[in-house]
């Protein structure tokens, strides 16, 4: 299955194994305006669901 579309920050500050819908979400982009996008960036993905497999492609 291919997922594609847009996404948005989880906004959460925790482990994604013990994340859950009540866990506040007080992380945004917002602490980035005016800011330079320069520099080195580290991308967080986890894909927590048992029984597949995930793929990241650059575009």
């Amino acid at each position: 299955m291919l997922a594609s579309g847009t996404y948005q920050p989880d906004g959460r500050a925790a482990d994604p194994l013990e994340v859950t819908a009540a866990s506040p979400r007080t992380r945004d982009l917002s602490r980035f305006n005016g800011q330079l996008a320069g520099g080195a960036w580290t991308l967080f993905i986890a894909d927590v669901a048992g029984g597949d497999e995930g793929l990241l492609k650059s575009s």
